[in-house]
């Protein structure tokens, strides 16, 4: 029995407009206040996986390992689902296509983690 797993790269992947500083600056300035509200003075880990579609917006957005807080698994996942509008990947001929994220979210905690 074999298990493999394959990946396609478009030609061009899609990009935060603004580029990753901007994405960085986008996720802690919508995330900081509702996280320090919600979290204990445990850290976590959460992923989220979501798609930009062919027209640049965050699609099929899934919390694919919980932090175990609801409150927070709910915050992150509107995060994504309410970013800004990326520019879409394109494939070799220029066509928009998706692309699939995977965003790993780690919050410290008071005594570090």
């Amino acid at each position: 029995e074999m298990m493999l797993k394959l990946k396609v790269r478009p030609e061009t992947e899609a990009a935060f407009d603004g580029g990753m500083e901007n994405l960085i600056a986008y996720l802690k300035e919508n995330s900081e206040e509702e996280v320090s509200q919600l979290s204990t003075k445990q850290g976590f880990i959460a992923r989220v996986e979501f798609t930009i579609n062919k027209n640049g917006i965050a699609d099929d957005v899934i919390i694919s390992e919980s932090s175990d807080y609801k409150g927070i698994d709910a915050v992150l996942k509107q995060l994504i689902t309410d970013m800004p509008k990326w520019s879409p990947a394109l494939d070799a001929n220029g066509n928009n296509v998706e692309q699939k994220f995977e965003f790993i979210f780690g919050f410290g905690s008071e005594e570090g983690c």
